[in-house]
């Protein structure tokens, strides 16, 4: 860039012969570009979570015919831009104009997206994945509001997308007639051929028995399903427990970068609330590379202070964690837990799931907490029921808490827009940030260099708005937000940011400042095998991978010598070919014919009463 503007320089410079003049000229461009190149840098450096491109959908909320009152998306952008929503499968095709630092929505309300954007086919792969581009980057929240049930969540770009991901929502809460509400995750592809191993996991018993997806898995089973850009594919319990099997736990690796999100039809939090308080959850995960090893949360507004539910996800085998929480009245420690050590990646811990009605004298998690851990760990925050504590206006949402190595020092988001009944006249934005305890005119300056919306925080908030979690360089801030519209935070030191919002039975929350980048890298040596550990059933193929013959020669070895089943699937999991059914082998080599199979991608899958085993199989013709 500097020998562009010496080049024009000197141009100028000989042509018109006057050097003060055009040196003027000259420094006068180099200033600006200066500037502009610092505020792009910063920009770029410190905003991870904004971006040109991303892919969203909707999963079920509570059931398709429950009333709707917006799904929508919004699109918040720094300067003036332009932005696409796009999905030619469901008719969505829409371009707009978003003025700097303001919101635009695209929603069945206002526009650009119908009723056909909510995904209720389960098992299946489906192109209803809604691609958002911009000339310039920007910041997207989604939200799927019905009657008496809602939730959002942050988009993260694709630039931020990874290649693993470990899922987590809530337990199956069958409940009503006819209402088999169900948790699940959705995977989001942005490259064509892109190849998903999916290991489903019940991370509440670790075992088979207790529960199933709709398309029949159980915990142990294996799926690989093959994406193109713009497609998506659901797994969801099939809601017929209660508080019993949980998909939390699957492992989701792929080939090429994807999305994932992951969601609850409809649950009371705890599981076993039985009279009121249900609503949808949802949340878009960053993959395990962004993981970090350090959390603080803030109490959630409930005005109970009875506390919050949270789980922890361990990324890695043998991870150890703890757990301190601490009055935000007296900053004295409330109490503690830990050293816990999960043995196995894709493990959680949740604190607190016993179920009460209000009133009662149970406490989570309250006041500010702190996580650590030996090794990365995701740490969600959850609403409880209204009548686990009395608060009417306060239902479940789940946030994805960002750790401390994802501070940033720029974020941008909105207060959602909810229709009908139930608007969100109560938002609140918790703010944890870094400080100086040693220094306190340090500190002071770096809590009020934070602003919203270009406004010192300290302005908005009377009194003492910071304060110091214990034994920490962090300091908490909540502010109380009423008006709908675009949230702009700028500070000179690293903070997180969560957003939420009540209404009457109604709820939302999701992050809006976190980096979502890569803390470390994804490959085989720490990635987890396809086939569980561990599995009594194993299968090899010996023959060539493309297969040129009409020959296929396995190995399969099975621990139990029980019966087994051995059969082929195309890509969309239909069989295509039996080879061998029902039959008990222990340890040998098979061969089958498959000279009725024409080119293209297979999978061979084998399975037991415990296990399953799949493999990828090319051929060419």
């Amino acid at each position: 860039m500097f020998f562009v503007f010496m080049c024009l320089y000197k141009y100028n410079l000989y042509k018109n012969g006057k050097l003060m003049k055009n040196s003027i000229y000259f420094f006068l461009i180099i200033a600006l570009v200066f500037a502009s190149t610092v505020q792009q840098t910063k920009s770029q450096e410190y905003t991870s979570t904004e971006g040109t491109e991303f892919y969203v959908t909707f999963p079920l909320n509570d059931n398709k015919d429950q009333n709707l009152q917006t799904l929508a998306i919004y699109v918040t952008s720094r300067v003036d831009n332009k932005v696409t929503v796009y999905n030619e499968l469901l008719g969505i095709n829409d371009t707009r104009i978003i003025k700097a630092n303001e919101t635009v929505e695209f929603s069945t309300v206002k526009g650009g997206i119908g009723k056909s954007a909510e995904q209720i086919e389960t098992d299946k792969v489906i192109n209803a994945g809604i691609k958002i581009t911009s000339d310039f980057p920007v910041a997207v929240n989604c939200l799927n509001s019905k009657f008496v049930t809602s939730e959002g969540y942050m988009a993260i770009p694709t630039k931020n997308w990874g290649k693993e991901y470990i899922h987590n929502s809530f337990y199956d809460f069958a409940e009503l007639k006819d209402r088999d509400w169900g948790g699940g995750f959705v995977v989001l592809a942005k490259d064509n051929n892109t190849e998903i191993r999916i290991q489903i996991r019940d991370g509440s018993n670790q075992t088979k028995g207790f529960g199933k997806t709709t398309g029949g898995q159980q915990h142990g089973d294996s799926l690989i399903k093959v994406l193109n850009a713009g497609e998506i594919y659901i797994v969801q319990g099939t809601g017929t427990t209660r508080g019993i099997f949980d998909l939390s736990g699957s492992i989701i690796t792929s080939d090429k970068p994807i999305g994932l999100i992951s969601y609850h039809n409809r649950c009371m939090i705890p599981s076993t609330i039985v009279t009121t308080g249900r609503d949808h959850l949802i949340e878009m995960l960053p993959p395990t590379q962004a993981w970090g090893k350090e959390y603080y949360s803030l109490e959630l507004d409930r005005r109970s202070d009875k506390g919050d539910f949270f789980r922890v996800i361990a990324a890695e085998d043998n991870t150890e964690f703890k757990i301190k929480w601490y009055s935000t009245q007296t900053n004295k420690l409330i109490d503690s837990l830990g050293p816990y050590k999960f043995s196995k990646k894709g493990n959680w811990f949740e604190y607190n799931g016993i179920g009460a009605n209000s009133p009662h004298n149970l406490e989570s998690i309250r006041g500010t907490a702190h996580f650590e851990a030996d090794k990365p760990i995701l740490v969600c925050q959850y609403s409880y029921s209204a009548n686990y504590d009395g608060a009417a206006a306060f239902d479940p949402f789940m946030i994805v808490l960002p750790s401390v190595e994802q501070y940033t020092t720029s974020a941008l988001g909105t207060i959602p827009l909810n229709y009908g009944n139930n608007e969100y006249k109560n938002n609140y934005l918790n703010i944890i940030a870094k400080g100086d305890p040693n220094d306190e005119n340090n500190n002071r300056m770096l809590m009020n260099s934070i602003k919203l919306n270009n406004t010192p925080i300290k302005d908005l908030i009377d009194g003492n708005y910071y304060n110091r979690i214990p034994n920490s360089e962090y300091y908490w801030i909540r502010v109380l937000l009423n008006a709908i519209g675009t949230l702009d935070i700028q500070s000179e030191t690293p903070f997180n940011a969560t957003l939420y919002g009540m209404a009457n039975f109604d709820s939302y929350g999701w992050p809006i400042g976190n980096n979502s980048t890569q803390l470390r890298d994804f490959g085989p040596q720490n990635s987890v095998p396809f086939i569980a550990q561990n599995s009594s059933l194993n299968m090899k193929l010996l023959s060539t991978n493309p297969s040129l013959g009409d020959k296929l020669m396995l190995q399969i070895a099975n621990d139990e010598a029980s019966e087994v089943r051995v059969f082929i699937t195309n890509l969309e999991g239909k069989v295509i070919l039996e080879l061998m059914n029902d039959i008990v082998i222990t340890n040998q080599e098979v061969e089958f014919d498959i000279s009725e199979l024409k080119s293209g991608i297979y999978f061979i899958n084998s399975s037991n009463s415990n296990s399953q085993s799949i493999i990828k199989l090319a051929i060419e013709r």
